[in-house]
């Protein structure tokens, strides 16, 4: 059951080794009979949302400028802000705009970064169909960034960020470990 210890003997561990970067996450085997009752979806099956608002634009703000950029990708992350699993997760609802920086190329970035205890938490991707699962969060980072808006003017700001290992990635290893139980699985970003 969820919030309870698991034994991993046994099970098979994979994490990908991406661009020669091993990734901050791993895939744990389980068997549907722990989980009785948990949702099951693949990763590319778009989970309906009532109440979705499209989100277009919007205002990144510092102390001496504003830029009004367009939203490339909406997503709701979650996790467990105080670390207490056992409280119920916090969803915080970011968003990612072509020129935002990332730790690595092959990374999904997005802004406002999660607190800590959102690590290995979801990223759901937004968008008309619904959620799709997109990424495992692992990083937040702070990054100077030189954006240009829509007037075509460039701004600079100092801005918080979070980022996650896309699950195409983590899936991609999970076929490509062939069923050896522990293992780094090197795959292209």
């Amino acid at each position: 059951p969820l919030g309870s210890p698991v034994d991993l003997s046994g099970r098979s561990i994979i994490s990908p080794r991406i661009g020669g970067v091993i990734a901050d996450a791993v895939a744990i085997e389980v068997s549907l009979t722990e989980f009785a009752g948990a949702p099951i979806f693949r990763s590319d099956d778009a989970v309906p949302i009532d109440g979705h608002v499209e989100v277009t634009h919007f205002i990144l703000n510092s102390p001496t400028t504003s830029a009004r950029l367009a939203v490339e990708s909406l997503f709701n992350v979650q996790g467990f802000p105080n670390i207490d699993p056992a409280a119920s997760p916090t969803t915080i609802t970011t968003l990612y705009s072509l020129g935002m920086p990332k730790p690595f190329p092959w990374m999904v970035s997005y802004t406002p970064r999660a607190a800590s205890g959102f690590s290995g938490g979801p990223v759901l991707k937004l968008d008309n169909l619904g959620a799709r699962l997109w990424a495992i969060h692992t990083h937040s980072f702070d990054a100077d960034i030189t954006v240009t808006a829509e007037t075509g003017h460039e701004h600079s700001f100092y801005k918080d960020f979070g980022g996650g290992v896309p699950v195409r990635l983590l899936m991609k290893a999970i076929d490509d470990a062939r069923g050896n139980s522990e293992e780094i699985i090197d795959v292209a970003p």
